[in-house]
């Protein structure tokens, strides 16, 4: 969703928070913008990013398409919009296996991607900086455009101080679906290396971190 959003629309273009908020499903994770709220994309990137807003991701997704596709989309046709940029932008990088239906990720059985997809997806957006910045803090502290202030927390925990913390991390990605299990992208950088670990379907929150620092811990040696 930031990559594709990113390729369409500058990191500093406004966009005010409205109705597309009554698609985000029960129990989604939320960075907790509102409607009127008005920040840049920049902003909605690091509320997805960081605090794995999926409100911002619709947010993002519905705006993004009305400015590329047409200012009159209903909620649910710009949804369906930006789902298509998704899948365009996917080829145009070299995804084979993935298709998207909403900007969340949430289960679909006509939504799924790969492994290997994700990593190449991966590989893209560390070449991106408002998005290898973003999924490298820890916090961040923001100041709406239409001035609310907020800090989020990166869901990420190997970014932060515990039992998972590593040093090198400098991020990508929690995920979590019933159907996908917990997900885990990670980046790593050390002796001038990058290191890219992609974990699908662990059955829990903490397995995912051991396996991502013990891939990790095996292969930079």
């Amino acid at each position: 969703t930031a990559a594709t959003a990113l390729f369409y629309v500058e990191t500093e273009t406004e966009f005010t928070v409205g109705t597309e908020l009554s698609l985000v499903q029960p129990r989604s994770s939320l960075c907790l913008i509102k409607k009127g709220h008005r920040l840049t994309l920049g902003q909605l990137i690091e509320g997805m990013l960081i605090s794995s807003g999926n409100d911002a991701a619709y947010t993002i997704a519905v705006n993004v398409a009305r400015t590329v596709i047409g200012e009159k989309l209903s909620d649910s046709e710009a949804v369906s919009g930006f789902s298509e940029l998704m899948n365009s932008f996917a080829r145009l990088i070299g995804m084979k296996n993935s298709h998207f239906t909403s900007p969340d990720g949430y289960d679909n059985e006509n939504q799924y991607t790969t492994a290997e997809d994700l990593l190449v997806l991966t590989r893209y957006a560390l070449t991106v900086p408002a998005i290898k910045e973003t999924v490298s803090l820890s916090q961040k502290h923001v100041v709406f455009k239409s001035g609310e202030n907020i800090t989020w927390h990166n869901t990420n925990k190997l970014l932060s101080s515990g039992s998972h913390y590593n040093k090198y991390a400098i991020g990508m990605k929690t995920g979590t679906t019933n159907t996908a299990g917990n997900c885990l992208i990670s980046a790593f950088e050390k002796n001038d290396l990058t290191y890219i670990s992609v974990i699908c379907g662990a059955e829990t929150s903490d397995s995912r971190y051991k396996d991502t620092n013990r891939l990790f811990n095996t292969y930079s040696e």
